[in-house]
């Protein structure tokens, strides 16, 4: 659920939460794997919360490059 919400609404802010919950619930799996089921709901959860999070990241450093080539081309003149 958290994977899903970071793709559609709030980012990072449910993508971490979403990686976090992913590995602790892989773990448990791992560990009882005739008590718990849902490897593929936490796999799902893990590679959406850190796509997001990266996609996130990467947004900012794009507009964090494209400020400062502004502010460098409007020093120019």
């Amino acid at each position: 659920m958290l994977g899903i919400l970071s793709i559609l609404w709030f980012g990072p802010l449910a993508g971490v939460p979403a990686i976090i919950c992913g590995h602790l619930a892989r773990a448990k799996i791992r560990e009882n794997p005739r008590g718990f089921s849902g490897q593929g709901m936490a796999v799902a959860g893990l590679i959406m919360g850190y796509l997001t999070t990266a996609l996130t990241a990467l947004i900012l450093l794009v507009q964090g490059g494209l400020m400062t080539a502004g502010e460098f081309i409007y020093s120019l003149f």
